[in-house]
């Protein structure tokens, strides 16, 4: 069954100055259909948003069956559906609402779940459209797409800003007797709406005015009389002018209750952590797979990369220490730039996905473990393609230190700091406000890889200190061990001259041919990439929380 829903002296400030809401007093009954109407910029989506939880920055009290809604977990009983649809534009109809129930629907059969996504789709008149990939769809269609999503949990409370909006006239009406069917069924509907057609099924109407002013709530066709007009234009006309002279007339016939608060405890019937991974990695997977262009960019980068060190250094490029040691850092560079191009923008653009699926009680822990599955995923592949390239080109030692095999150790040493990077990027996606701003961060952590990494500039004085959190200096120290870079100076010759003259003092310093040297400096990368990962998982929730 639907939850009540109690709202006393709600009021809400922008900037500490701006009243957007003022002294909203409400009542809505369980399973009732109900619309909040009025003209533009009177409050009605932030209204939306505080009911469904969205936002919890308000005085005043908002009550669901009792409990209250600032200090009770009820995401998993409210569902929300905002101005702006949020959907995953590169997967098709039926997966988005496949891959949405997985996450949200615990112990419900494959064949059930067709049977209801079935149902939803020929309700919401969606039918041969399973297919169309959601770019593709019209405005109208992902609104009701939107929609579609939200009824397959079957919500207690189901809210809707302006879901009409977009839609002839015949599929607008249809939607409302569906909503109006749904409230009867036992879930409590709420929208925000503009126009007549909206009304007539709704159970009750709340005119807000100027403000964030509640001035009515009772029967749409009450309303006329209550504010002694003939047309539903001149409401509007009227709360220009007249905004607290219908507030206060309202208010006073309002009913504030003294309630006993209850604790709301939640039963542990959501779906368990390891399912939403899974699904949350397999939609991940179909993403990139649906996005060709992105998909082959993904492939041909490494290869790209690789082909061009090739063209740049000769054959026996590993086997001289001056060529050997900027033939491995560029390695290292492209793996760098490869990793953190992979997940910079990830969180950042999908920001809006993950509020929404994380109020309807899918766990961010959940989110951000099938990022990191995802992309270690990636980077093997990305390691083992680059590495197939470069080597089929380079002379090099066939045996390494940690496998009998010099190319498994290439592609492990790609993978640790590829991975490593891709985890920097997660967190530098979580941070940004912005998609721009991740590329400005992007440009400054890759020149200090470049100045303080020890391959290019002498270190000294603070930049010693700085270099401790240079991923690219034990990026370097690792592969350059692996190389035997120590055994490459000893036994090549530069200009005539023996490199150790020249490099010995910078050799002995950053490559030792020996096994734990080499673990050393991939435990470190594994451990800035635990860090990363650690501060992502930390930050997520109080970001996505206070995300608008």
């Amino acid at each position: 069954m639907g939850y009540s829903i109690y709202v006393s002296d709600v009021t809400k400030y922008v900037r500490k100055k701006k009243r957007i809401l003022n002294n909203v007093c409400l009542s809505i009954p369980q399973n009732s259909f109900t619309a909040i109407v009025g003209m533009s910029g009177a409050g009605k989506t932030t209204l939306l948003n505080l009911l469904s939880g969205y936002d919890t920055e308000y005085s005043g009290e908002i009550l669901y069956h009792n409990f209250d809604l600032k200090i009770n977990d009820l995401r998993s009983d409210i569902s929300y559906v905002p101005q702006k649809e949020i959907l995953h534009k590169d997967l098709t109809l039926w997966e988005e609402l496949w891959y949405s129930a997985k996450l949200k629907i615990k112990n419900l059969s494959n064949s059930d779940l067709k049977e209801r996504i079935k149902t939803i789709i020929d309700s919401l008149e969606l039918n041969g459209l399973e297919n169309v990939f959601i770019k593709n769809l019209s405005g109208g269609e992902q609104k009701r797409l939107s929609i579609a999503i939200l009824l397959i949990t079957k919500p207690k409370v189901l809210i809707l800003d302006e879901p009409t909006s977009g839609l002839d006239l015949n599929i607008a009406n249809k939607l409302m007797k569906l909503l109006k069917r749904i409230s009867q069924d036992g879930t409590t509907i709420i929208i925000s709406a503009h126009t007549v057609s909206d009304l007539k099924d709704c159970d009750q109407v709340v005119f807000m005015g100027q403000n964030g002013a509640i001035c009515y709530v009772g029967k749409y066709t009450d309303s006329f009389s209550y504010f002694k007009v003939e047309d539903f234009v001149d409401i509007y006309e009227l709360l220009k002018t007249k905004t607290d002279m219908y507030s206060k007339k309202y208010l006073k016939t309002f009913k504030k209750e003294r309630r006993v608060l209850e604790k709301y405890v939640r039963k542990d019937d959501g779906v368990s952590f390891f399912t939403l991974v899974f699904y949350q990695v397999f939609r991940c997977f179909k993403i990139i797979w649906h996005d060709k262009l992105l998909l082959f960019l993904n492939f041909l980068l490494g290869i790209v990369i690789a082909f061009l060190i090739n063209l740049a250094v000769p054959v026996d490029g590993l086997m001289r220490y001056d060529s050997a040691k900027i033939v491995l850092f560029a390695v290292i560079c492209a793996s760098m730039w490869i990793g953190i191009f992979n997940s910079v923008q990830e969180i950042v653009k999908e920001k809006a996905l993950v509020k929404q699926e994380y109020m309807a009680n899918v766990h961010l822990s959940s989110y951000i473990t099938s990022k990191i599955v995802v992309y270690l995923l990636i980077a093997i592949f990305q390691a083992i393609s680059f590495m197939i390239v470069l080597l089929f080109h380079f002379e090099t030692f066939q045996e390494g230190l940690l496998f009998s095999s010099i190319f498994l150790e290439y592609v492990l040493h790609f993978v640790v700091i590829n991975f490593s990077s891709c985890m920097l990027g997660l967190f530098i996606s979580t941070i940004c406000k912005k998609r721009e701003y991740t590329l400005l961060i992007v440009t400054i952590y890759m020149m200090a890889q470049l100045i303080f990494s020890g391959v290019l500039l002498p270190i000294e004085g603070m930049g010693k200190c700085i270099q401790i959190f240079i991923l690219s200096k034990y990026a370097i120290s690792g592969l350059g061990s692996t190389s035997n870079l120590i055994y490459v100076l000893e036994n090549s010759t530069f200009h005539g001259v023996s490199p150790v003259l020249l490099f010995g003092e910078e050799a002995y310093d950053f490559f030792q041919y020996e096994m734990s040297f080499v673990i050393e400096n991939i435990g470190i990368l594994l451990l800035f990439a635990l860090v990363f990962a650690l501060l992502t998982f930390i930050i997520i929730k109080p970001i996505i929380k206070h995300f608008k």
